[in-house]
C-alpha cells in the first residue's frame, strides 16, 4: 500500500495489496475496506424540478487519502473523484455497461495489437487549460510504468504504452490481444500532465481534473465541498450547485444525521440499523444483491496451512448460513464461487464447503493432527480486519474452530493487522473486499484476489497447481476465448487447494430521504456514485 488512505469502495483486500505494492508505508488503510451504499440516479428527467442552486450532502463512513486518480481508494475520495475527473471510457455501476465518457466512440484496431482512441474537442481541466492528447497518453503511461507504483497497473496488464498522434486521439499498444481493452480504461483518471508531474504531493490534496465537478475543501476527519464546474463539456453536467461529503465515521453518528436530515443520503448504514431506519417513515431503504464479502486467507508458507487438508478442514468447519443468519441478520447469500450468482460468467462449482465437521476432523487426522490443531505448541493466530459485520462473522468462525479443538488466538484490528500479512507474519486473515468497483469482467474480478501478485507476495500459494491457474487467468485476458470456461477451471482450482475462500456475499444497502433528494437507484457495488442524484426544490 502506501501512505494512501484505503477506505470505502475499495475493501480490505485492496487494502492490503495496495500496502504491499508500496514498502513507502504500510499504513495504507483499509482500516476501511467497507462498503458503500453505491448510488445512482435512474433518471435525469426529474432535473427540471430540482433545486439547482442548492448542495447535496451525503454521510460518508471513511476518511479521505489522496485524491490523485492513480492510486485513490478510499470509499469518500472515490466518490468525489468520479466527479472531479473523466475517463475515457467509464462502466456503469447500474447495468454494468462500459460507455464513452471522453472517448468518441469506441478504440478502434489499427492492427491485432495495435488501437487508436479519439475523444472529445474543447474539453478542459478546472484550472483552464486545454484537456489534450499528451495529456491523455500520460494519465495511461503512468498507471503502467511499474515504477510509479500504481494500485490500477494489475487492472491493465496488456498495455504496453501509450502515445499521442493527434490534437484528439492517443495510440495504444498492447502486449498482447484482448478483447478488455476498452472495459479497463475505464479506471484511468485523466489529470494533466504538467501539475502531476509540477508537484505530485499537492495535486493529490488539490486534485484538477476536467469532471462536472471542482474541488473547493477537503478536510480530514471533517468533509469534502465540490462545486459545479461550468466549463464541464461533458453529458452529465452537476445537477447541484454543491456536493459536501461529511465524513461521519462513527456509524451511529451518521445514522443519527440521517434520522434528522443533516445528510440526506448516508455511505454503509449496518445491517443492524436497517431495521430502525425503515421504521422511519421519511427515510427509504433497499438492498441489492452485491459482490461484497468476506474471506479466509491462509498463509500458505507456514506449516500446518502449507498442507490443504489442513485449510480444507477449517473451511468445513465453517458454518456460513450461520454467518449469514447472525452477522448479516440475513442481507447476504453464501459464496459458492468467487463470482456471486448473479454474475453473467458464473458458473456452479462442483466442489463446496458446506458445514461438515466430521469432514474437517477426517482431514485433520489425516494431516496429523487428530488430536486438535496447534503450531509447535501454540495457538495459531487469526488476524480480523474490524467491521462491525466482519467481526461478527470471525467471531463465529472462531468459536466454531474452537468447539472442534483448534487453538485459536484472534487479533482483531484495522490498519495494523495488514503489515503482519505484508510481512508474512500471520496464520489466517479473515477480513473483508469488494472489487467490483473497479470493474466486473471476470477476468479482473479473478485476478484481484488470484493473480501472481497475492499468490507471490500475499498467501503464498506456490507449485504446480498455482502455476496453472496463473496460466489460466493470463489466457482469461485474450480476445475470442471462452471467458467462463477458463475461470470455472480456475475456480476448481481455488476449491481444491484453499489458498482463500470466500465466505458470503452480503447485500449492500442503501438509506436516504425521498423528501429531500430524488432519482437515487441502489447500486450492488461500494462507495457512491451520485451524479444524476438532485435535491428537490422547498
Amino acid at each position: 500500500m502506501s501512505k494512501h488512505d484505503i477506505g470505502g469502495a475499495a475493501a480490505c483486500a485492496q487494502n492490503i495489496q495496495k500496502l504491499a505494492m508500496s514498502r513507502r508505508s504500510f499504513m495504507l488503510s483499509s482500516v476501511s475496506a467497507l462498503v458503500g451504499a453505491g448510488i445512482l440516479a435512474s433518471s435525469r428527467a426529474d432535473a427540471q424540478e430540482a433545486a439547482s442552486d442548492a448542495t447535496l450532502k451525503i454521510g460518508m463512513a471513511r476518511d479521505i487519502g489522496s485524491f490523485d486518480p492513480a492510486v485513490a481508494v478510499t470509499s469518500t475520495v472515490i466518490a468525489a473523484n468520479l466527479l472531479i475527473f473523466e475517463r475515457l471510457y467509464e462502466t456503469s455501476y447500474s447495468d454494468r455497461q462500459t460507455r464513452a465518457q471522453l472517448a468518441i466512440g469506441d478504440p478502434e484496431q489499427l492492427g491485432e495489437t495495435l488501437y487508436r482512441v479519439k475523444f472529445r474537442t474543447g474539453s478542459v481541466f478546472h484550472n483552464g487549460e486545454p484537456v489534450t492528447a499528451e495529456d491523455v497518453a500520460f494519465s495511461i503511461n503512468r498507471i503502467v510504468d511499474a515504477k510509479n507504483g500504481s494500485f490500477y497497473r494489475q487492472f491493465v496488464p496488456f498495455i504496453k504504452t501509450a502515445k499521442p498522434i493527434a490534437d484528439n486521439a492517443v495510440e495504444i499498444e498492447l502486449l498482447y490481444a484482448t478483447d478488455l481493452l476498452k472495459d479497463r480504461l475505464a479506471v484511468v483518471g485523466i489529470a494533466p500532465r504538467s501539475l502531476v508531474q509540477r508537484d505530485l504531493e499537492e495535486f493529490g490534496a488539490k486534485p484538477i481534473g476536467s469532471g462536472p465537478y471542482r474541488m473547493v475543501a477537503a478536510s480530514a476527519n471533517d468533509q469534502v465541498v465540490l462545486e459545479r464546474f461550468d466549463g464541464y463539456k461533458g453529458s452529465t453536467p452537476g445537477l447541484v450547485k454543491k456536493v459536501q461529503l461529511k465524513i461521519i465515521t462513527d456509524a451511529a453518528a451518521r445514522i443519527a444525521a440521517l434520522d434528522v436530515g443533516e445528510v440526506s443520503i448516508v455511505e454503509e448504514p449496518g445491517d443492524l440499523d436497517l431495521d430502525a431506519l425503515r421504521s422511519n417513515p421519511e427515510i427509504k431503504v433497499e438492498l441489492q444483491p452485491g459482490f461484497l464479502a468476506s474471506f479466509v486467507m491462509f498463509n500458505c508458507s507456514k506449516p500446518p496451512f502449507d498442507d490443504k487438508r489442513v485449510r480444507q478442514a477449517l473451511m468445513y468447519a465453517i458454518d456460513k448460513d450461520e454467518l449469514i443468519n447472525v452477522a448479516l441478520f440475513g442481507n447476504g447469500k453464501p459464496a459458492k464461487s468467487l463470482l456471486p450468482q448473479h454474475h453473467p460468467l458464473y458458473r456452479e462449482p462442483e466442489t463446496q464447503y458446506g458445514y461438515n465437521p466430521d469432514k474437517a476432523r477426517e482431514l485433520l487426522a489425516e494431516a496429523g493432527y487428530a488430536d486438535g490443531l496447534k503450531i509447535d505448541g501454540r495457538a495459531f493466530i487469526c488476524q480480523t480486519y474490524l467491521t462491525p459485520w466482519n467481526e461478527s462473522a470471525a467471531n463465529l468462525i472462531v468459536s466454531k474452530w474452537r468447539e472442534m479443538g483448534f487453538d485459536v488466538q484472534q487479533n482483531v484490528g484495522g490498519e495494523a493487522i495488514y503489515s503482519n500479512v505484508v510481512n508474512a507474519n500471520y496464520d489466517v486473515l479473515i477480513a473483508i473486499t469488494d472489487q467490483s468497483w473497479f470493474g466486473w469482467d471476470g477476468s479482473l474480478l479473478y485476478e484481484w484476489f488470484h493473480g501472481a501478485f497475492w499468490s507471490a507476495q500475499l498467501n503464498h500459494f506456490k507449485g504446480e497447481q498455482a502455476q496453472r491457474m496463473q496460466e489460466l487467468l493470463q489466457k482469461s485476458m485474450l480476445g475470442d476465448v471462452d471467458r467462463a470456461a477458463l475461470l470455472s477451471e480456475v475456480q476448481a482450482i481455488i476449491l481444491e487447494e484453499t489458498p482463500m475462500s470466500l465466505l458470503f456475499h452480503r447485500d449492500v444497502p442503501t438509506a436516504w430521504r425521498p423528501a429531500d433528494i430524488h432519482g437515487v437507484v441502489p447500486l450492488q457495488t461500494a462507495s457512491l456514485d451520485v451524479r444524476t442524484i438532485s435535491v428537490n426544490r422547498g
